[in-house]
């Protein structure tokens, strides 16, 4: 795993981004993955993840998972105290069970310290109805629960990934670390070792411009001492745990398709032109059902690859919509964009798209999961140019369509070019 100098232990969310090949290059890099469901948790391993460099945070867990989870010797955060009775019980059960104990995996507890919501509110966890972790509130019983379970050894917090801005994101990993020392004390010695401080940062899509890391590191560093240790200072914890998404993953990935129709058609604004292409509510879930997560939209030239702006920069720009192939109304990745006249065989690009669009993917019409390629760029010239390309992730057959919907498919019935 990823270790920094000051003891952090990075981890890559599975949930923004699952493709194979890029996870297990994560991996070979050192980064341990956060799991949100007993799937990435198999996944995180078959690409080749250690196990105790998974943490598993799912806050559905069934008891056959967490048995799995104790088993396998992953780090577990517990998302309630109802979900640590049953794990206890599990535990017990296990260890009675298994020769020579329990593989040793580390256990911690989700706090909400109830910060308040950011700009997206479905995205906003620390608020006092949120399905996620324990309130603040509570710390009687939280108190009680380390003092019951000596193997507790482990907090998490994680505000929100919807915009939250860095003060709210200190401000949740400062009350964390804060309810960490009241429990030392509580419990008469140091049994929180492991603080996760959760991810959050909010990438930038209106530009190129990389998420604040640096930034957030100064910040927790003057809010709280000894979190991130400088040299010479006492460390407050034994390993501290990030879990950053699409922060790290949003600028490593473009969705790119071909317009196969181009319409014009009148609206209240006067004409306009609806370009329609292949990605749509099927890859870019939250774009088309709602108005919280716009992404920069290019289109490019059918046959030069260049911007249509500039290919065609003589031409007057009208307004356009981007629609995608779903059959309903809503499916609109884009709206109210200005381009030249587009025509059938340009290219839309969606840029930011490298996390919360494939992991988001819809079986709404059945369309084929897409294919991911990747990309090497040699910038040793004037400018990057690819020095390579391979198949990330194939095309979905219509054979492996068929069959998550329970059924075959005969060869003879596929299509040409199928």
């Amino acid at each position: 795993m990823v270790v920094t100098a000051t003891g952090c232990r990075h981890t890559l969310a599975v949930k923004g981004t699952a493709v194979g090949p890029m996870l297990r290059r994560a991996v070979e890099k050192g980064f341990g993955l956060e799991c949100a469901s007993l799937g990435e948790a198999l996944h995180a391993q078959a690409v080749g993840c250690p196990p105790q460099h998974i943490v598993f945070d799912s806050p559905c867990k069934t008891r056959s998972e967490l048995a799995y989870a104790l088993k396998q010797g992953l780090h577990l955060n517990v998302d309630s105290l109802e979900e640590l009775a049953r794990l206890a019980q599990i535990r017990e059960s296990l260890a009675a069970e298994t020769p020579g104990g329990l593989k040793k995996g580390t256990v911690g507890l989700r706090l909400n310290p109830l910060c308040g919501a950011g700009e997206i509110a479905d995205l906003s966890v620390s608020v006092s109805d949120s399905k996620f972790g324990v309130a603040g509130s509570e710390e009687a019983d939280i108190l009680a629960a380390f003092k019951a379970h000596p193997w507790l050894c482990g907090l998490h917090v994680h505000v929100g990934s919807g915009a939250m801005g860095l003060p709210v994101l200190v401000e949740g990993v400062k009350a964390c670390c804060d309810l960490a020392a009241r429990i030392n004390l509580h419990v008469g010695r140091r049994q929180v070792t492991v603080m996760d401080i959760g991810g959050g940062l909010h990438p930038d899509y209106r530009s190129d411009t990389r998420p604040p890391f640096a930034e957030y590191a100064a910040l927790l560093r003057k809010a709280i001492p000894g979190l991130l240790p400088s040299e010479g200072e006492e460390a407050l914890f034994d390993a501290v745990v990030t879990e950053f998404g699409q922060a790290l993953s949003a600028k490593t990935g473009f969705l790119a398709s071909r317009l196969e129709y181009v319409k014009e058609v009148r609206s209240q604004g006067g004409k306009a032109q609806i370009a329609v292409g292949h990605f749509g509510a099927d890859l870019c879930v939250r774009q088309c059902y709602t108005k919280d997560h716009k992404r920069r939209i290019e289109f490019y030239d059918a046959e030069s690859c260049q911007p249509v702006k500039r290919a065609r920069r003589e031409a007057a720009t009208v307004t356009t919509h981007l629609a995608g192939p779903l059959c309903f109304q809503g499916d609109f990745p884009a709206r109210d964009l200005e381009a030249p006249p587009l025509h059938p065989g340009d290219f839309a690009v969606m840029r930011e798209a490298g996390s919360n669009t494939l992991s988001l993917f819809s079986r709404h019409c059945s369309r084929f999961a897409p294919a991911v390629l990747g990309y090497r760029l040699n910038s040793g010239g004037t400018a990057p140019v690819v020095s390579s390309l391979e198949v990330l992730k194939p095309f979905e057959t219509p054979a492996e369509l068929c069959r998550f919907w329970g059924t075959e498919v005969a060869e003879e019935q596929l299509p040409d070019g199928s």
